[in-house]
């Protein structure tokens, strides 16, 4: 069945062993420019990204972009697992002819000082813009910072390095998040969740308004996929963008004009079409061990007859297995086609 949910084209398919879902072109639910100096937080209109490289008071990664998605409405949150098939995020451009277009990946060493023993040169024009997923500090998370949240629980002057409260991080199996915004200082490497790519457009191009920039996340990642897995599961999807492209002038910043590049936001003048979009393709699984013993067998049928029938769960799984609203006998059937070794099957 085909379904319009808020601008978003969404595909529902009951399969054996879970749902499977498609979700086009969902519209940002927040969009912020992580910017201390940002006086109108929540309702820019175009948003930057650019580097303060090395420069005191400042991260490396100094403007960035939060984009999130609130994807309880059309994903299955709370599934117990999710195989992702594929995630994108698409921006579009908001300045013509201003900065190099880099789709490729650059080292950390390139933004060294050029008499620093360990510097090599980059060997094209521009810095890549990258896609990473968002870390939090200063006791917020994903559900409490919003659009008009402070940048940091400081004041912006002096400014200060490392007090952003949301921050592009990279995260380990644990899912505990490193900031990578001083990473240049810090001295070590980062690996993006994608590189934002234009098609039809070569390398050291300058892109006009509008162009549309994708970011293909790459899922052979495991801490990528438990990341999202972790946001799908809480109904929120969080990412920030970000650029080491310095402001202006020399390695650091200085003196210039602008040569990086910047982004519609939601609220632009133009279009709600030019804001952030994200396209996803996954299967929502359920808990299948409902009795939850460690093994998947005909105890757990049984369990779940007793749950249609009205009797108590105990154990307190959901026993809405096929995510349709209601608990009844399609679930059981479910159940008994999984243990059966039913596979899901996504069109």
């Amino acid at each position: 069945m085909k379904t319009m949910v808020v601008g978003t084209m969404l595909t529902l398919a009951s399969v054996a062993a879970g749902q499977c879902v498609s979700v086009q072109q969902a519209q940002v639910s927040l969009d912020r420019w992580m910017y201390g100096f940002n006086s109108t937080p929540g309702v820019e209109t175009s948003a930057s990204t650019f580097g303060a490289i090395s420069q005191a008071g400042f991260d490396d990664r100094d403007a960035q972009v939060l984009l999130g998605w609130n994807t309880a409405g059309y994903i299955p949150d709370g599934a117990a697992s999710y195989l992702l098939r594929s995630v994108r995020i698409t921006l579009y451009t908001s300045v013509s002819d201003r900065f190099f277009y880099d789709p490729t990946a650059d080292s950390v060493v390139s933004l060294y000082s050029t008499s620093d023993p360990e510097y090599v040169a980059d060997a094209d024009p521009g810095r890549p813009v990258e896609l990473y997923g968002a870390g939090y500090r200063n006791g917020m998370t994903a559900a409490t910072f919003g659009e008009t949240t402070a940048f940091a629980p400081v004041p912006p002057f002096p400014p200060q390095e490392g007090v952003r409260s949301v921050f592009a991080a990279v995260f380990d199996e644990a899912g505990n998040a490193t900031d990578i915004s001083r990473q240049v200082r810090q001295r070590f490497e980062s690996t993006p969740m994608a590189i934002g790519m234009i098609p039809g457009l070569t390398g050291g191009e300058r892109p006009n308004a509008g162009t549309a920039m994708s970011f293909q996340v790459d899922l052979s990642s495991a801490t990528t996929r438990d990341y999202i897995t972790r946001g799908l599961r809480e109904g929120r999807l969080r990412f920030i963008v970000t650029s080491l492209e310095p402001a202006s002038g020399g390695p650091g910043g200085g003196t210039g004009s602008p040569s990086y590049p910047a982004f519609y936001m939601r609220e632009n003048l133009i279009s709600p079409a030019f804001g952030a979009t994200l396209d996803i393709d996954v299967v929502a699984l359920p808990e299948f061990d409902v009795n939850q013993d460690g093994s998947l067998d005909q105890d757990d049928v049984v369990y779940l007859i007793n749950v249609v029938g009205g009797g108590e769960n105990p154990n307190g799984v959901d026993p809405d297995l096929n995510f349709d609203g209601n608990t009844d006998q399609d679930d059981i059937s479910l159940l008994i086609n999984v243990i059966a070794g039913g596979e899901y099957a996504c069109p």
